[in-house]
């Protein structure tokens, strides 16, 4: 089963003013930097509005944040480098932080690493 990456959709109406995440940004950076990545997971965009049904389906209400990956084989999981903290939640696998969501993916596809 492919990972499955939850990011908020661009400008939504938070404070009186459009924005975006930057976090998410971030990771759909990446994604542009490698898009064999994109092709291998399952990105959905999601509101910024809380409760995020999507995620708190599969997560439960204190793991809602975004970005989320959530994955998909324990096997493939395992080949995470070592700063990366994986959660769990009900048998389910995710990361949760962003620069750990790039690391995770920069270990399993064998792409270049976030410089921090």
């Amino acid at each position: 089963m492919k990972d499955r990456l939850f990011l908020l959709t661009p400008d939504f109406a938070d404070e009186g003013f459009k924005q975006f995440c930057s976090e998410c940004a971030m990771v759909e950076g990446m994604l542009s930097f490698y898009p064999k990545i994109r092709e291998a997971l399952d990105v959905k965009y999601i509101k910024f509005t809380r409760p995020r049904p999507e995620i708190v389906s599969e997560l439960g209400p204190d793991n809602q944040s975004s970005p989320v990956l959530i994955l998909g084989d324990a096997a493939r999981a395992k080949r995470a480098g070592p700063n990366v903290k994986i959660q769990t939640y009900q048998g389910r696998q995710f990361v949760n932080d962003p620069y750990m969501v790039c690391e995770y993916l920069a270990s399993v596809h064998g792409v270049g690493r976030p410089r921090r």
